[in-house]
C-alpha cells in the first residue's frame, strides 16, 4: 500500500498532481513525512490512541478477580500444576520461537506483524511463570509490578495471535484455496511447520494459558492492543521512508530485495 502510494513517484523524483515538490531532492523520510496521506495515518493513529485510553482503557488489573487467585490458581490444575504448566509451555513457546527466527530471520524480519506479535507472545509466556510463582508464594496484599506487566502483556498477545491468525489464514493464505480443498491452478501450498507454528499454533498456546488461568479479560485493560496497533503503524511509515533510498536504487539497477 505504502509502495503504491509514494515509492514509485519518490523513485522517479516527479511530483504527482495536485503536490508540488522543492528543487532540492530532501531525504524521503523527511519528504515523506508531510504527504497528506501520512498525516491522515498520524491522526488515525492519534484517534487510535484516544480510543484506546476513553473507550477501553490502559488498566493492569485483574479485578473482581484477586490478582493472586488470578495466577496462582486454576479450575483443572492444583496451583502448583499450574506452575509446572506454566514453565512447560514457557519452555515449549519460547524453543519453537527461536528455531522459527533461524529459520527466517533476514534483514526485514521486524517488519512484519506476525514477528512483532510473536516477540510479545513470547515475552508474554515466559514471565506468566513467575508471575504464577510470585501468586503462591507471595504474602503481601497489593499487586507486585510482575502482575501488572503480565496483564498488560496478556491484554496485547491474546488479540494479536488472534488478529494474525486471522488475516494469515483469510489474506495471505486463504485457508479454502489451500491445495487439499481446491483444486485450482492457484491453489495455495500448505505451509510448513514454523510457519503454521507462527500463524496458528501459537494463537492455541496462548489460548490454552488464559484458559488454564483465571485472569479477567477486561475492555478497561484492553487499550493497549490500541497502542500496540498504532506502535506497528507507526514502525511500518517510519520503516518505509527510511528504506525507500535503498529500494530505489535496487529498483533502478534492477535488483530485486529478498523476501522472506
Amino acid at each position: 500500500l505504502l509502495e503504491s502510494a509514494s515509492g514509485a513517484a519518490e523513485c522517479a523524483g516527479t511530483a504527482r498532481p495536485g503536490i508540488s515538490r522543492p528543487a532540492a531532492r530532501a531525504h524521503p523520510l523527511a519528504a515523506g513525512m508531510f504527504e497528506p496521506w501520512t498525516l491522515m495515518i498520524a491522526g488515525l493513529i492519534a484517534i487510535g490512541l484516544l480510543m484506546g485510553a476513553f473507550c477501553f482503557g490502559y488498566g493492569m488489573t485483574t479485578a473482581p478477580v484477586a490478582w493472586k487467585d488470578a495466577f496462582g490458581t486454576s479450575a483443572c490444575l492444583s496451583p502448583q500444576g499450574l506452575l509446572i504448566f506454566n514453565v512447560i509451555h514457557a519452555l515449549v513457546f519460547v524453543t519453537l520461537t527461536i528455531l522459527y527466527t533461524f529459520d527466517n530471520v533476514d534483514d526485514e524480519f521486524f517488519f512484519y506483524l506476525t514477528h512483532w506479535s510473536l516477540y510479545v507472545e513470547m515475552v508474554y509466556v515466559s514471565i506468566l511463570p513467575l508471575a504464577t510463582w510470585t501468586a503462591i508464594n507471595s504474602d503481601v496484599v497489593q499487586r507486585p509490578e510482575i502482575i501488572g506487566i503480565t496483564v498488560l502483556l496478556f491484554h496485547i498477545a491474546l488479540p494479536a495471535s488472534i488478529l494474525v491468525f486471522g488475516l494469515y489464514w483469510t489474506l495471505d493464505v486463504p485457508v479454502w484455496r489451500l491445495c487439499p480443498f481446491y483444486d485450482g491452478e492457484d491453489c495455495k501450498e500448505v505451509p510448513e511447520f514454523f510457519s503454521f507454528f507462527a500463524h496458528a499454533f501459537n494463537m492455541v498456546m496462548i489460548i490454552v494459558a488464559y484458559l488454564f488461568t483465571r485472569v479477567p479479560f477486561h475492555f478497561s485493560n484492553s487499550g493497549w492492543i490500541f497502542a500496540y496497533g498504532c506502535a506497528y503503524v507507526s514502525w511500518t511509515v517510519f520503516h518505509f521512508f527510511s528504506t525507500l533510498a535503498s529500494r530505489c536504487t535496487m529498483r533502478s539497477t534492477g535488483r530485486s530485495r529478498p523476501h522472506p
